[in-house]
């Protein structure tokens, strides 16, 4: 029995990561969102943990085909962050305006970190294409995914025809 609410919210964090790992992502949501609300209910938590919570409910939104549910949580995680390095909430939020039309926002997330390394040394690159081939196999492949694809396969970011970067 847990009677800290932090630890009983951490608990079900890790619940709803298992249930995604076993590929029932409407149920990994449920219990992630009881998470977040139990966490968001206590004081002395910080941004980045709520902001991690989000990104793991974007991830699972768009894996259960929830885009604007994904949007929401994706928006939400990278506004709780307080730098602009390279994390899976910035590249969930990508993957969210994908499935969600705005191929133009997402190329910007994805090609800004091109080539770059998250806190934990995980390329961004591999991390993208690691993500892109795990959609697919959920069967949420996505036209677009091409074009981003392309981008990687240079390593770099997309440079117009005056040389400068273009995002």
């Amino acid at each position: 029995f847990v009677d800290n609410p932090l630890e009983l919210a951490g608990a079900l964090l890790v619940q709803g990561q298992f249930a995604g790992l076993l590929k029932r992502y409407a149920e990994a949501n449920d219990i992630v969102s009881e998470s977040l609300d139990l966490a968001s209910k206590q004081s002395g938590v910080n941004s980045e943990g709520i902001s991690a919570a989000h990104s793991v409910l974007c991830w699972y939104a768009v894996l259960a085909g929830d885009f604007s549910a994904a949007l929401r949580h994706g928006e939400k995680a990278v506004s709780l962050i307080k730098d602009e390095a390279p994390c899976p909430a910035h590249m969930n939020l990508a993957h969210a305006y994908l499935y969600n039309g705005r191929f133009e926002e997402a190329k910007a997330i994805y090609s800004r970190y091109l080539g770059q390394s998250f806190e934990t040394g995980s390329s961004w690159n591999d991390e993208l294409r690691s993500d892109f081939k795990r959609l697919r196999e959920e069967g949420r492949d996505h036209p677009d995914m091409k074009k981003i694809e392309a981008l990687l396969a240079t390593g770099t970011a997309a440079v117009g025809s005056d040389g400068k970067r273009a995002n």
